[in-house]
């Protein structure tokens, strides 16, 4: 074998004239999951922009141009004196002490975090098809379970119970038995519809009166003061029901759409529907329990 003659030889290499360029990983297989690549095209971009400059001593990307051997986990290092980028090992890297600073710790830090990324994510897909497979077949087995799944899908217990059936694979006897009970409640339903309360009209109030009602949708609206949350409540009275519309009360806390509430506001009917009105400056807000 020749003796070598150039700067970044192991008897010749001198740590204080290299400064690091690049933190890369090249794709492996850990524990048998597939981890992707780190920063290895911007590699392909330094070797076409730099030629002959880059990595003289080898041309595989994954072999150290101190030492020879091959590794995962490199750093590409530029000799301030000639110019050239050699490509080095991390733990040759941490033998000949080159002098890494903080930019390149984090560097660093951010390739293992990837790796372990990786790791964790082919688990997780991996895991995540092997239970939808597991939860295709399980349904296959129970062929009555799947009409009870689609029919009572707009349950949320039903639709609770689907999202750990294709989690898990599988789902308990007493889970398939609420499901079929929920899944014949939501076909009784669609059966036999309830009719909306009759519309009445609107209550026009010239002074604050109390309102208790179900919030059926809400809706940001921005406006010369920024933007805030309108509501859209139900109000029943004497059998039939009106709507309103206005501000949310600052005071309710958290989600408020299908919620009962109570507050105090000013009422006005509108001029173009009996049935609609509008109420400002809502105060002593609250949340009505309602009984199950």
């Amino acid at each position: 074998m020749a003796t070598r003659t150039d700067p970044h030889s192991p008897s010749a290499i001198r740590p204080e004239d290299y400064r690091c360029v690049l933190v890369f990983g090249l794709a492996r297989l850990v524990d048998g999951w597939p981890t992707p690549s780190y920063n290895v095209d911007r590699i392909v971009e330094l070797r076409a922009q730099l030629g002959r400059k880059f990595s003289p001593i080898h041309s595989a990307t994954n072999q150290c141009d101190i030492c020879g051997a091959s590794f995962l986990d490199g750093e590409v290092w530029k000799h301030e004196p000639t110019g050239e980028h050699i490509t080095i090992g991390t733990t040759c890297a941490d033998k000949y002490n080159f002098l890494s600073n903080e930019d390149v710790q984090r560097e660093r830090r951010e390739r293992n975090l990837f790796v372990q990324h990786g790791i964790a994510t082919g688990k997780y897909r991996a895991e995540r098809r092997a239970s939808k497979i597991a939860a295709r077949n399980f349904v296959r087995e129970n062929p009555a379970l799947r009409a009870d799944l689609i029919d009572g899908k707009g349950h949320h217990i039903v639709a609770d119970i689907t999202a750990k059936l294709i989690k898990w694979g599988s789902i308990s006897p007493r889970q398939i038995d609420l499901v079929h009970k929920l899944a014949n409640e939501e076909r009784e339903k669609k059966a036999n519809p309830e009719l909306p309360p009759a519309p009445i009209p609107a209550d026009i109030v010239d002074v604050r009166t109390t309102i208790t009602g179900r919030v059926l949708g809400t809706k940001l609206v921005d406006h010369d003061f920024g933007t805030s949350l309108k509501i859209l409540v139900e109000v029943p009275v004497n059998g039939g029901a009106f709507k309103l519309w206005g501000t949310c009360p600052s005071s309710l806390d958290g989600p408020v759409r299908g919620k009962t509430i109570r507050f105090a506001a000013r009422v006005q009917a509108s001029r173009d529907d009996k049935h609609f009105g509008f109420f400002s400056r809502p105060t002593k807000a609250s949340f009505v329990e309602e009984v199950a």
